[in-house]
This record gives C-alpha cells, structure tokens and sequence, in this order.
C-alpha cells in the first residue's frame, strides 16, 4: 500500500450523528482472526456496489475478503456505497471514501475489487469511484491511481461498464485471485501492470482478441475450506445469518436462470465439510439462524441425514436452519419439520408459470396437484402461509391466457387448501448467457397493464390473498443494463450525474432522471432498447459474445429451440446425455461420495443431546463500557452484540420459551446514538457453573466486537424456580455524566444557567468540563437541553456517562 494513513473519524463525529444510521461508516464490527495492515503489504479493497448492509450480507464479499487476507504480503479490507445524506457529508469536507476496518482512503489502495451483483447497482459503482477521488473515465487515471477490477454474476456483460474498469473478472475468485495478486508484488508501475494483467484468460477489457474465459473453483467441494478471516456486521444486514453453501451451481438448467449457467458445473459439499462450516458460523461467529444455501438445496443428496446431524449437534444451542430454493418436486415435508425445529420457516413455491406446457418450455416442471399436497400435509404441522413467486412476459407464451391460467392455478390450491396466499409477480428480464438471451422482453407499458389487471383478477377471485409485483420501471432498467453494448456507459454516467443512486431501493428510484438522461441521449443518435425489446437470431452477433461461461453457443441455440417446442432437459449429471461444454479432465461436477446404511441409521435414530447434570442458574450483571465506534451503535444494534458475543464465547446462557427463542436478558437505561459510556449494566441468565467472574468476563471480551468491553461481572445467587428474580430497571437510583470538549457556546451557556429540576445537579469541573447527576431514569437531554436537537448537541460536545448506579451496586467515579 502507498498510504497507511487513515481517516480520523472524530473530524466526522458531528456529520455521522446527522446521517441515517452512522453505523454504516465507522464500523464497530467484530473480527474472526483480524488482519492489519503492514508496510509493503500489496492493498486491496473489496468493493460492493450498494449500502453496507446489502454488501455484508453478500458471500462473494466473504469470499474474496478471506482469500485475499489469508495470502501473505496481502491486506484487504471493504468499502461499500454510501446513502445521499453521507455522499454530501464526504463532498462538503472533501473527504474520499474510505474503508470500513482502517478508515484508509480507497484512492491509497493497490487494487480496489467491486463486485457487482445486480445491475441496478450501476450508478452507485461510479458513486464510489468518484468519492474516492478517483477519474470515472479509466483512460484519464494517473499512476497514482489503484487499478479497479470488477465481477460478479451481473458483470458477465461488462461491455456497459467498459469505460469505468481496467478489467472485469469473469468467474468465481477462488481460481484466479491468486494470479492478479502475483503481477501485482512485481512493484511495477501502474501502466505495466495493465499490461502483464491482460495475459489472464478470466479477465476481460475492452478491445481484448480472443475471448475472456469464465474461471471455475474447482476446488469447492474439497474438505476444510472454513474461513480464516471473517468479519461480523456491527448491526442487522439484509441477511442476518450465517450462510453456509451446500452446494454450487444447479443441476436442473431452467433455462431462464442465469445462476444456473454462471456457476456450471454443479459442485456439492460432504457432510463433514458442511458440519465444519456450519460450526464455524456458531462458535466463531456467533450466529444462531444458518441458512443451508444453494440454487437447488432439495437436489442436494441425503439431505435428511444433512439435516438431522446439524439438529442432532446445534439444537440445543438455540440454532435453526432455513433451505431456500427447495423445488416442488425435491420438496419433503419430514425435512421442513427437521429445519423447524426451532423456528418454523415459511412454505415458498417459486412457481414462475402455470401451464404444464409452458413448464416445459422453461425446463422446470411444478405440478399444481404436488403443490396442493404438500400445503394440505404442512397444513397439518402447523404452517398457515404460503408464498408464491411468478413471472410474467416468459418467451413462448400467450400473455392473454396467462392471466387466466395463473388465477385458474391459485384459485386451485387455495380451493383445496384455505392456505394464507402471499403472491408476488416479477416482469421476466432476459440475461446474457442464457437460452433467452434472444428473445425480448416485455415493455413497460405492456408489463404495467398486465401485472395490474393480475392483482386486480387475484383479489376478486381469491378472497384475503396479498399480491405485490415489481415495478415495472425496475424491470425495464435492469434490462436496458444487462443486455446493452458499451454505449450504455453513456446512460449510465449521464444518470448518476444527474443524481442517480441506490436505484434498487425504492425510497431512492428517481425514474425521471433515467428517463430525463435517455431522451437527452435518444435525442443524439443512441438506442439503448435495440437489444432489449426486439428478438435476434442465435446466429446475431451480440454485445456479450467476446465472454464464454464455458457453454457452447450452439447448446444454448438447442436449448432455445427445446424451450420453443416445449422438451425438456435433463438435469446435469458427472456423465449426461446433453454436452454442454462446460466441463473437462479437471472441470467436473462432483458429488460427495455416498454414505453407508449404517452411517444413515445412526444420524436419523440419534436423539438430540439434552443438557445433563444440575445447572447453577444466575443473573449476572455486567458492567461495561461502551466507546470509539461502539458509540455510533443503537441500543438494539448493542443487543445484537452481547447476544452474538455470548454464542462466540461459548458462555451458557439461558433462553426463553416458545417459537422463537432469545435470551434472558435486560439492558439498562439505554444511551443516545453517539454518547459514549464508562459503567453501563446488562444482565443475562446464565448457567455458571464451573464459571467465576473473572473467566466470565475474559470469554466475552476475547470475543466481543470493537468498542464494548466488560470490566466487572457479579453474581446473584443460585436462582430457584419461585425465585423472584432481580430487575434492574427497579432498582435504579442515578446516573452521572461528564459534559466535555464542548464547542457551541449555546451548550455550555445551557449548562451554566440550568435551574429548573430538583433531579438533576448540575456543576463545573475544572474550567471547561460539567458533571450532571441524575436522579432514576430522568433524560438529561429533554431536560436540559429543551429546545436543542439532540444530535447535534451531541456532535458538538463529548458525553460520557460515567455510571449507571443501582441499588446495591454503585460505581465511583473521579468526581465523587
């Protein structure tokens, strides 16, 4: 790295208080094995192109984060887009982005990875570039500049993001990273890395000969790939859990599926190695939900046997599991009862068309009368809802019989079942890369009527059912960007500078600027919908075809003319019938091998491990301080940790009863957004025996995140059951609080002339400083402060509690 030097986030302490949810940006995160930077370490920032909470919930970010950690003489760390609020902040103060970990400038990296993982994350690609100080254009960066590398499944058409990137990594990191990062230690200058990055056969760039070759993980499926480097968000992500791939890829090829062609060949994980990682995600990371994660998880083999080892070992710890993307026909009530156990996950059919014919013409069958049956079982064991999931504008169908057949469909199953219906409706947008990448898809106007008068026919026919669709607008941009040529960079930079961002989030959509942006460029000559709303021939040449995804050109052709005449394929197998291309002497799709009978009975007859032996059930409290990034946590987001800290630190901690379990526990007297704390008081039900104090302690801080560190544990005692338990909110008496650093003369003006509450005491300490007393629970900022934003008095000052006094329990401090 060129630069170690961070940013101070004091300088922004006042303008993250102003922003949403400033946990965003200055961290507090907990880390699995942390990795600091060193001088001469190769730096690399991995990049996701939206909020950081929809960039911490994304596996490739894990992935490539680890990898590139576990290298020597390589330091990687994340950056992440920023909402509007804080991209003001950054421009007004001429502050670049900068990592989350370091706070180190992305401008000073070597290597600034972003993947991207929808197209409608492309205005806030160009965001983060141009926060870093750093030219949009890739022809006008200097040699000061690090080289920006895109992937991801939505770059497999990187013709639209050409100008912006020196290459687009096509393909998964695990086989290729290592190679950029040894031209990378050459120490050459910039322009000559350039050079010698072009001889890799998964990078693609613009004006590249041959073509760009998609690079596959062949080692996936191999045992003990548990991460190494991990980091744990500071607050509740998109996906809060811990996330285990089962498998890789699909053996199915619906031929709408983009996924299913970006991650041939099919690679599932053994049982071991999944128990391994599944583990990790408990006792190292603190997660309590595992989702088993692939395409297909019911075509994973001797999933009931998967399912009862992980209940067997995790149940008692409170650990669920969820299997998304379960097919109708590997669908297996016993197994949802196993994932269930603990929480009851929801019944989600991803029906996508109706009529057999047209199932058939997708290659993916959905049998209304297997549907029927397995509500009507699961209705039985206790589910009251189902989900249902459809596209509309599928090629090869009659969009005036489709209303009818998907009404006919559903009306069917509720008939049958009186399951609570939840539908959602999508436009089909067709990918690259896939069989459809021919045919066109629905315009706007046409996709808006039709998915209007569905819901309409849906609720008058089906009384109760709730029906959502996606907006249409939504559709129409991720079609324009997915399948454009290099002309589309111009939209794409026209709209984010007339201030598109966060298009995939709908408090954020402005469609007037794309539409503003388009008519401007239409106006000039450019048609951004030639590839989008009109067929092409499988013989056309098209904007994507410099890539391989390692499918020949002429399967996908028959796969297209399969889908017209409505045959099916069959799944992909380690030797199949259909030669698609993809695989080799070394590309393979790989299985795990089979397990014995005798391996089987043993796990499915296995009880679950009950807790044996009497159990020395107490409250503990625990004082601890709260600082540094940890001040920009919420009280919930507080919470969150403990809970994750407690499952790290393998302390026995007691949970509550029912459907959805959570530990007994009790917070104190929460703090404002932005105070820090010296003696804050947690207390959580514990077995402790064998435990003291001082080893309680020591597991949590060894395991908590940034920020938060217990300092003094106590004991009740051995709480019996008619016990009456100990309450700390009945038991408040006072807190204390240090007024410092103070910067606007209307605070410390407010302080001096306070007079008006005989529970709160307010005197100087030293010239500048004022300690207040507080008498129970009373907010010293409503009561001091009545007529000030908090946030902004906050932002101006330092606040320190320094105690939280119950009785019993009381804290000095050194103004007592």
């Amino acid at each position: 790295m060129r630069n170690l030097e961070s940013i101070d986030l004091n300088l922004l302490r006042k303008s993250l208080l102003g922003v949403e949810n400033p946990a965003r940006y200055a961290g507090s995160e907990y880390h699995f094995n942390r990795k600091r930077p060193a001088d001469g370490d190769i730096g690399v920032c991995m990049c996701f192109g939206d909020l950081y909470e929809i960039g911490m919930a994304n596996n490739a970010v894990k992935i490539i984060f680890d990898l590139l950690n576990s290298m020597d003489g390589v330091f990687c760390d994340r950056g992440f887009s920023v909402a509007p609020d804080f991209e003001e902040v950054l421009r007004d103060k001429g502050i670049p982005l900068f990592s989350i970990a370091e706070n180190i400038p992305l401008k000073h990296f070597d290597l600034i990875g972003i993947s991207i993982g929808s197209e409608l994350g492309a205005t806030n690609i160009l965001q983060m570039i141009d926060l870093s100080h750093i030219a949009i254009d890739k022809s006008q960066r200097t040699d000061d500049d690090p080289i920006i590398i895109a992937g991801g499944p939505a770059a497999t058409n990187p013709h639209p993001f050409a100008p912006f990137f020196d290459f687009v990594y096509i393909g998964e990191a695990e086989n290729g990273f290592d190679k950029i990062i040894e031209i990378l230690k050459r120490r050459a200058d910039r322009r000559e890395r350039i050079e010698q990055l072009k001889e890799l056969p998964f990078l693609w760039y613009s004006g590249r000969e041959s073509k760009a070759i998609r690079a596959v993980d062949l080692h996936f499926a191999d045992e003990d790939r548990c991460f190494r480097h991990f980091v744990v968000p500071s607050f509740q992500v998109s996906q809060d859990n811990g996330y285990v791939e089962i498998m890789r890829g699909c053996p199915n090829g619906c031929r709408f599926c983009h996924a299913g062609q970006y991650y041939k060949p099919y690679r599932q994980r053994s049982l071991s190695a999944v128990h391994d990682l599944v583990k990790q995600e408990v006792k190292d990371f603190g997660y309590r939900e595992i989702t088993l994660a692939s395409l297909s998880s019911g075509d994973y083999p001797d999933l009931d046997v998967l399912i009862a080892l992980l209940n067997n070992e995790f149940t008692p710890d409170k650990v669920s599991f969820s299997l998304p993307s379960l097919k109708v026909n590997t669908f297996a009530l016993d197994i949802l009862q196993q994932i269930s156990e603990v929480r009851k996950s929801g019944l989600t059919f991803a029906i996508e068309t109706p009529l057999v014919k047209w199932q058939h013409a997708m290659n993916k069958e959905v049998p209304v009368e297997q549907v029927i049956s397995i509500i009507q079982e699961a209705k039985q064991r206790g589910w009251r809802l189902a989900k249902f999931y459809f596209m509309v504008g599928l090629p090869f169908i009659d969009p005036s019989e489709e209303e009818t057949a998907i009404v006919d469909y559903l009306s069917r199953i509720h008939q049958a079942t009186h399951i609570n219906m939840s539908i959602n409706i999508g436009t089909f947008i067709p990918k690259a890369h896939t069989p459809f990448q021919w045919v066109a898809q629905m315009s706007m106007e046409d996709s808006q009527a039709h998915l209007k008068s569905i819901k309409n026919h849906l609720k008058e026919a089906i009384k109760g059912i709730k029906v959502s669709y996606h907006e249409p607008f939504v559709s129409f941009l991720e079609g324009v960007i997915s399948r454009g040529d290099e002309d589309t960079a111009l939209l794409i930079r026209r709209a984010y500078e007339k201030g598109a961002r966060l298009d995939a989030w709908d408090e954020y959509l402005r469609p007037e600027i794309w539409n503003e942006a388009m008519d401007e460029l239409s106006g000039q000559g450019y048609d951004f919908t030639k590839f989008v709303f009109s067929e092409h021939h499988p013989d056309e040449n098209l904007p994507w075809d410099d890539v391989s995804m390692g499918v020949s050109k002429s399967f996908m052709a028959q796969e297209h003319d399969n889908a017209r005449k409505a045959i099916l394929t069959a799944r992909c197998l380690p030797k199949c019938s259909h030669k698609c291309g993809v695989c080799s002497s070394k590309c393979i799709v790989r299985e795990p091998n089979p397990i014995t009978d005798e391996l089987r009975d043993s796990i499915l007859n296995k009880k679950i491990n009950e807790q044996s032996g009497e159990a020395d059930v107490r409250q503990v409290i625990l004082v601890y301080s709260k600082s540094g990034k940890a001040a920009y946590l919420s009280h919930i987001n507080v919470m969150r940790a403990f809970e994750q800290t407690f499952q790290r630190a393998a302390l026995p901690i007691c949970f509550t009863q029912g459907f959805n379990p959570k530990p007994r526990t009790e917070f104190l007297n929460p703090l404002t957004l932005g105070m820090k704390g010296d003696n804050e008081l947690a207390m959580v039900e514990m077995d402790v025996t064998g435990l003291s104090s001082a080893e309680i302690m020591d597991r949590f801080n060894a395991k908590a995140c940034e920020g938060i560190k217990v300092h003094e544990c106590v004991m009740s005692s051995p709480i019996g059951i008619n016990d009456k338990k100990l309450s700390l909110a009945s038991r408040i008496e006072g807190s204390v609080y240090l007024i410092s650093c103070i910067q606007d003369e209307s605070i410390r003006k407010a302080l001096e002339e306070f007079h008006g509450d005989s529970q709160i005491a307010i005197r100087k300490a030293g010239c500048s400083d004022f300690v207040i007393r507080v008498a129970g629970e009373k907010n010293i900022m409503k009561a001091v402060f009545p007529a000030m934003n908090k946030f902004e008095i906050i932002g101006a000052c330092e606040i320190t509690r320094l105690a939280v006094n119950i009785a019993g329990l009381k804290h000095e401090t050194p103004y007592d």
